[in-house]
Formats: structure tokens, C-alpha cells, sequence
């Protein structure tokens, strides 16, 4: 059994619901509908695809992708921008959430809740091991709850900071697991084949759903991978750009 370390709490993070979350979800499917009518109107083609996007708080642009294949970014108005470097920016955030998307898969986050709880049916002991599986599920259920949220139809660069603080406490408590089942690793030839199948099957479930990696970490090189294809992005560009 294979395993990396980690350890601590971290704060729980709120999400818009009830009238808050509908309001939020009006206005951004608003802005998308009027976002895309903008883009065939001023390229007199239909978008195959438009993204909300906030590089940061409260400035929301639109990422439309066009036949060709073209790109147009508009600010709220409808307006194209004409700075390369504001396209650029956009582009990245865009391409970096869509990678961050991936990571954060929620049937893999559900696989993992399922091996936890197989895990706790056939094990009883170490108690410290106990609580930490139990706490890698709870902090698996806010991720997924965040992956969840149709607000994620905004590629947001703060909200890759807050997913990251919220997948913080599932890596600590991954941690903690691997540090309280040791004495059950050095121990596994004498355990019984579902205690093994269940603990293997935890490890290898956690890995697939990313909490044995910190995901600060991740989104820090996908960020940094992603320059190359904002420029061709930028390239692409069918409204004229200035440095």
C-alpha cells in the first residue's frame, strides 16, 4: 500500500443557496444568452461555445468560441475587448479551470465516499485511522458539493483558490490515514483478504479523486501550462487587439 502525508484542519467555505443561488444562476444564464447573441451578431456566425469568466472578483468577460476556429472576448456590454494582454488572462483562467474541472470529477469523489464506507464496515481499528477515513469522506462531500454547484459554469480564478482551500482538509486527513495505518501495513500479512481489499481499495480511490496530492499545488502547474494555448487563443482573436 502506497502513500503519500499531509495534516491539519482547514476552515469549512460557504456556497450561494436558496434565493442567493437562484438570483446568481439567473444572472449568469442572462449573461450568457446575451453574451452569445452579442458574438453572432458582430461575427455573423453562431458560437459553438460561450464561458463566463472572472480573473477577479465582480469582472465578469465572456470567452466565445466561433467557427474557424475564432475567438471573441466581450465584456458585459457586449463589447469586445480590445486589450491582448486582458484576452490573454482570460484565456488561461479559462483553460486552467477547465483542467482543475477535471480533476475535481465528482463520480471519482463518490467512488472514494463508497471505499470509505466499505472501509468502515470491516475495520474497527486504530481508532486515529477510523476518524481519519471518516474525515477524508466529509471533506470529500464538500468537494463534491463544489464541483456540484451549477455556479461552476463560471470559470473563476478566485473560486480556484477557494476549491483549493476547501480540498485542503480531505489531503490533511488523507495524512493522518496514512500515518494511523501504519501498524495495520506492517501488520497486513495476518490481516483478513476484505480488510486488505478494503484498505487497498481506499488508497487507490483517494488517488483517483486527487486528495492524496495537495491541489493547491496542481493548480499551480496547470496555470503555468497554460500560456501557450491562451496565445493561440489569442492569435485567434476576430476582433483587432492592442499590446
Amino acid at each position: 500500500m502506497s502513500r503519500p502525508l499531509g495534516h491539519g484542519p482547514a476552515p469549512s467555505l460557504a456556497e450561494p443557496v436558496g434565493d442567493a443561488l437562484e438570483t446568481a444562476l439567473e444572472e449568469l444564464l442572462a449573461g450568457l444568452v446575451a453574451a452569445s447573441a452579442a458574438a453572432a451578431r458582430l461575427c455573423a456566425a453562431e458560437p459553438d461555445g460561450v464561458r463566463a469568466v472572472e480573473v477577479a472578483p465582480g469582472r465578469r468577460r465572456f470567452l466565445c468560441a466561433l467557427p474557424g476556429p475564432g475567438f471573441l472576448c466581450l465584456d458585459e456590454a457586449g463589447t469586445p475587448l480590445t486589450s491582448a494582454r486582458e484576452v490573454h488572462q482570460i484565456a488561461a483562467a479559462s483553460l486552467a479551470f477547465e483542467h482543475v474541472e477535471g480533476i475535481v470529477d465528482v463520480d471519482r469523489v463518490d467512488d472514494l465516499l463508497a471505499a470509505a464506507g466499505r472501509l468502515l464496515a470491516v475495520v474497527t481499528e486504530p481508532p486515529a485511522m477510523l476518524a481519519a477515513v471518516a474525515a477524508v469522506a466529509e471533506a470529500a462531500r464538500a468537494l463534491a458539493a463544489w464541483r456540484a454547484s451549477p455556479l461552476r459554469a463560471v470559470a473563476s480564478v478566485p473560486e480556484l483558490d477557494r476549491v483549493a482551500r476547501i480540498q485542503e482538509p480531505a489531503y490533511r486527513a488523507y495524512g493522518a490515514f496514512v500515518t494511523a495505518s501504519d501498524p495495520l501495513v506492517e501488520a497486513q500479512d495476518r490481516l483478513a483478504p476484505e480488510v486488505v481489499a478494503a484498505l487497498s481499495r481506499f488508497e487507490e480511490a483517494a488517488g483517483a479523486a486527487g486528495v492524496t496530492e495537495r491541489l493547491a499545488d496542481r493548480i499551480g502547474q496547470v496555470v503555468s501550462s497554460c500560456d501557450e494555448g491562451a496565445d493561440e487563443i489569442v492569435a485567434a482573436h476576430l476582433a483587432p487587439l492592442q499590446a
